[in-house]
């Protein structure tokens, strides 16, 4: 037996340790950062400074929840959530030191509605006589609809303004599922219930053309009125100004008045002085040292991304939690006494009928012991809407996309790709049905009935609850149900919704429903708490690589729930980026 080379038994040797030094430093940073979080995320106090100036820089997208990042150490800015901007701008609005705002704004990655949040907190804020200036690199028509609330906006002069009207695209997979052979048996119900047809379709249907153009005119109405509200002194309108662009030239831009000034960002960084009069939000936040020792009588309730049970997938959508956890701790809150009121913040697409279900009757036993209100974030549509029915109020931003009251089920059909690779299964079982919802073989007529009663069933429940918590006649709620997208306005004009509003307003109601004096100055709770999350960080990590390196992915992903599965789902139809 030939003996083994000493050198090669030393590399394998080193090159082991160096896989165990590299797993134990990756385990040593997240545990090293976890405790830091944890030793001071109570001690952040900061002295005050002489800032005349709020410095806001924007850029990729805010989460909803706070949560903890090791990277956030390192970073002046993204370690914001939205509220955490929008509160820092309202407090600026009352404080007598703060005279301007200074955004930077690059690409954002949130949606309409959020931005409209930040924008409309702007404009109270020069409502009461101070200044928002903004300055871009590049723009397009959600940035500039940001921008366009400042009092001047500086443009790079070799910045672009890629600002030429709004569309919305969709990417289908049927042709990909008809060369692989794979099959897809969908139930469901409600025209405009189209989650599925990514799968099934090649192009839009009928009815998702009708929403998604819908959606697409309201947002464009709304983002068209409010910029040429702002920019007053346009030469052309806004939306002959949008027929012509994108403006690649900076220089065409100011002279059409979009900008106010073509400047480089070092000079407006010297001219405004702001390294020795501006403070960052987190630090301006920050000086309220009385902040943690508030009474907390309210308790926002931040529901985000897919609802389900199970959030253990590696493709998990974006921050989605486990329904169980949500609905344990609204049924505590209920009955805290300390506790006087709870406002839910929803920003989910959906999710299963059982998580959704947990959740909105957890949300309905809260509001039998005390006021729950519900803030609207990009989308609360499906089982997001489920969720926020049972509630006493509903706030929604004239952006945020609801309703979307449908059904549907979805399971693949294999044999055609098992025909096609080869590959062959065998199955033994001891009843007829025993391999229900077995992927390798499609559907029989007895099998399919099954889940088309099943899918009635779960849409019946969805309707007649609607109809029931919202005060609304059964016949009025079909109408407006099957699945149809709504924009906030719209959904306030059919009374889907109570008002127009964000999380602020939201807070606002229940404190006068908790009769909290609304002036008085408390604090809230928030769950989940602040805390380090390796699996939202792992799965942040994922879907931002995944949508950089497949743009339209988002569709395929947000259907990755087990297709097994036979509970009925509550999705909204797409991941819809309007841009």
């Amino acid at each position: 037996m030939a003996e083994k080379n000493p050198d090669s038994q030393k590399v394998r040797s080193f090159r082991i340790f160096l896989i165990f030094f590299a797993v134990f430093m990756v385990l040593f940073t997240i545990f090293f950062s976890k405790l830091i979080f944890d030793l001071f995320k109570n001690l952040t106090y900061q002295p005050q400074n002489d800032a005349k100036c709020l410095y806001i820089r924007l850029s990729g997208n805010y989460r909803e929840i706070p949560g903890f990042f090791p990277i956030d150490f390192l970073s002046q800015y993204n370690d914001l959530t939205i509220e955490d901007i929008v509160q820092s701008i309202k407090k600026a609005r009352n404080d007598d030191q703060i005279d301007a705002i200074f955004l930077e704004i690059h690409s954002i990655d949130n949606g309409w509605s959020t931005v409209s949040d930040i924008r409309s907190e702007l404009d109270r804020f020069r409502q009461n006589g101070k200044k928002v200036y903004a300055y871009i690199y590049s723009a397009s028509d959600k940035e500039y609809y940001l921008a366009s609330v400042a009092d001047s906006i500086f443009l790079s002069p070799t910045g672009s303004l890629f600002i030429d009207g709004l569309s919305a695209s969709v990417l289908f997979l049927s042709g990909l599922s008809n060369k692989l052979g794979i099959k897809w048996e969908v139930f469901s119900k409600g025209d405009y219930k189209s989650a599925p047809n990514i799968l099934t379709d090649s192009c839009l249907s009928e009815y998702s053309r009708e929403d998604l153009e819908k959606m697409l005119l309201s947002t464009y109405s709304l983002y068209v009125e409010e910029v040429e509200k702002s920019r007053e002194d346009l030469p052309f309108s806004f939306t002959l100004l949008l027929d012509s662009g994108p403006y690649l030239s900076a220089q065409k831009a100011f002279s059409l008045r979009l900008v106010d000034a073509l400047e480089p960002y070092e000079k407006i960084y010297s001219n405004f002085n702001l390294a020795d009069s501006s403070i960052y939000p987190r630090k301006y936040l920050s000086q309220d040292i009385n902040a943690f020792a508030r009474e907390k009588p309210i308790c926002v309730v931040f529901i985000e991304g897919e609802i389900s049970y199970e959030n253990e997938g590696f493709l998990s959508y974006e921050d989605g939690q486990d329904a169980r956890s949500i609905a344990q701790f609204i049924m505590e809150a209920a009955d805290d006494p300390e506790i006087k009121s709870i406002v839910l913040r929803i920003n989910s697409p959906g999710g299963d009928l059982d998580a959704s279900y947990a959740l909105g009757k957890a949300v309905e036993y809260a509001s039998q012991n005390k006021p729950v209100v519900v803030s609207m974030g990009d989308v609360a549509a499906s089982g997001g809407y489920f969720t926020a029915m049972y509630s006493d109020y509903i706030v929604a931003s004239k952006f945020t996309v609801t309703g979307s009251i449908g059904v549907f089920m979805i399971k693949p059909d294999l044999s055609g790709l098992l025909l096609k690779t080869g590959l062959s299964v065998d199955t033994v079982k001891t009843n007829v049905c025993s391999d229900f919802m077995s992927p390798y073989r499609p559907l029989n007529q007895h099998e399919a009935q099954i889940l088309e009663n099943y899918a009635s069933e779960a849409y019946l429940l969805f309707t007649s609850e609607v109809s029931k918590n919202r005060d609304l006649d059964s016949a009025f709620v079909e109408s407006i149900a099957g699945g149809r997208i709504w924009m906030g306005f719209d959904a306030f004009e059919i009374g889907l919704v109570d008002t127009i509003g964000g999380l602020d307003l939201a807070v606002k109601i229940a404190k006068e429903m908790a009769q909290i004096p609304v002036e008085s100055g408390i604090g809230v709770r928030v769950f989940p708490e602040p805390s380090f999350n390796f699996k939202n960080l792992r799965n942040r990590t994922w879907m931002y690589f995944t949508s950089k390196l497949f743009p339209g992915a988002y569709e395929f992903l947000i259907l990755k729930k087990q297709p097994s599965s036979i509970t009925p789902c509550l999705l909204f139809p797409y991941e819809i980026d309007i841009r």
